[in-house]
Formats: structure tokens, C-alpha cells, sequence
């Protein structure tokens, strides 16, 4: 574990000589430069945690084979390009941060099929899109934070309502156009935290959203909504 230790340097290829390592905690330095393909060599690894660095270069197809992984974090690096498919072989996979890079393109069904046991998913603040069929049910039903603010999303992922231990969305500053689902509120007994501020959602504000009894953070702003707001939420809160 290197963590925080102020490395300057390249990542070392030899990493991926290291076939027994269980975390590999790089976190917190200056490591510059692509990623490695060896790296996808470490079969037994179980964290991979390379967030708040200064690489570049997009992430190595090699991924997939890390099959024992179960939190990997790239936040707060340079990285570019697109998503492989391949992450979507990782089925042990419970934490995946990618949050604040330049990665573009789109994730798609492929890149999720086999995630069942994610319970973190964050990749705002890219230029990504999400394209799914409307009606494609994601395998991570135990997911609990989806973030994927500050992205080119255009379509409100209606998946999303699959999704019972949800405690936070945040889905903000995307182009996403069309309206909240009405029974939006009834399929989330559990969310905590809603953010869908600054896109181009219309309608009228669904009254469902008022049956969310755990919600206690909602930002609705810098849309285009009509109509009246819902009443439920004077009565209960004021």
C-alpha cells in the first residue's frame, strides 16, 4: 500500500509480475501515464484503487480478467477515452468509481451484463452516454448509489425504478429531455438523496414522488417542469 506516499512517476509495468498481490493501493500520489496492460495479469487482486493521480490513457481491455476484483477506483485522473466491454466480465465487482475523467462514448447493457453484485456505481462528472433498451432490467438489483452526474445523458434511464435499495440518484447537469415516470416515487421505497437539477426534463412533477418517506434531499431545479407543484409535500413538511 502506497497511498498518499507523494510518488512522482509512471506506473511500473513489473506490477503486473505481482500475481498474488490482494490490494494494490495507489491512491493519493502523482502517478502519471497510461495504465499498464499487465496489470490486468493480477488475477488475485481484489482492490485496485488508482484515484486522485495524474493518469492518461484509456483503461486496458486487460480489466476483464481480473475477476476476483471487488473495488475498483479511477477517480480523479486524466483518463480518456472509452469504456471497454470487458469491465462487464467482473462479476465479483461491488465498488466501481469513475468519477472525473474525460472518458467518452457510451456504456451500454454489454458493459453492466454481469455486475450483479454492485453496490456503487459512479461514473459522473465524463462525457458518457448510457444506452439501454427501455425495457432491460440491470443485474445489480442490491445497487445503492448511481451516480453519473455531469455526463451526456439524454434519456431519464427508466431501469432505474428497478432498482429497490437505491438510497441515492444523482443524474444532475446531463440533456436529459421527457418526463419523470409517474410512478416514479412508488419503486424507491428507500432513496435518500434525489438529484436531477439542470436538464431538460418537462411535465408536471409526479405526485409519487411524495411516497418516498426516506427522501430527505430533492433537487429539481433549471428544468422545464409545468404545472403545479404537488401539495402533499405542504401538508407533510410544513
Amino acid at each position: 500500500m502506497l497511498r498518499g506516499s507523494g510518488i512522482k512517476d509512471s506506473l511500473p509495468s513489473w506490477f503486473g509480475l505481482l500475481s498474488n498481490l490482494n490490494i494494490l493501493d495507489l491512491a493519493m500520489n502523482l502517478f502519471y501515464g497510461p495504465i499498464p496492460s499487465s496489470f490486468g495479469n493480477l488475477m488475485a487482486l481484489t482492490t485496485l484503487d488508482l484515484s486522485d493521480n495524474q493518469l492518461h490513457g484509456s483503461i486496458p481491455a486487460t480489466f476483464g480478467r481480473l475477476s476476483s476484483l471487488s473495488l475498483l477506483d479511477l477517480s480523479n485522473n486524466h483518463l480518456n477515452g472509452s469504456i471497454p466491454e470487458s469491465l462487464g466480465q467482473l462479476r465479483n465487482l461491488v465498488t466501481l468509481r469513475m468519477v472525473n475523467n474525460s472518458f467518452t462514448g457510451i456504456i451500454s447493457e454489454i458493459h453492466l451484463r454481469n455486475l450483479s453484485n454492485l453496490i456503487e456505481f459512479q461514473i459522473g462528472y465524463n462525457n458518457l452516454d448510457l444506452k439501454t433498451d427501455s425495457n432491460w432490467e440491470p443485474p445489480f438489483k442490491y445497487l445503492q448509489v448511481l451516480g453519473m452526474a455531469y455526463n451526456n445523458l439524454t434519456h431519464f434511464p427508466q431501469w432505474v425504478q428497478t432498482l429497490e435499495q437505491l438510497s441515492t440518484l444523482d443524474i444532475s447537469n446531463n440533456q436529459i429531455s421527457g418526463n419523470i415516470p409517474k410512478h416514479f416515487g412508488h419503486h424507491l421505497p428507500n432513496l435518500y438523496r434525489l438529484n436531477l437539477r439542470t436538464n431538460l426534463i418537462e411535465g408536471s412533477i409526479p405526485d409519487s414522488l411524495c411516497k418516498m418517506e426516506n427522501l430527505f434531499i430533492l433537487d429539481l431545479s433549471e428544468n422545464r417542469f409545468s404545472g403545479t407543484i404537488p401539495d402533499c409535500w405542504g401538508r407533510q413538511f410544513f
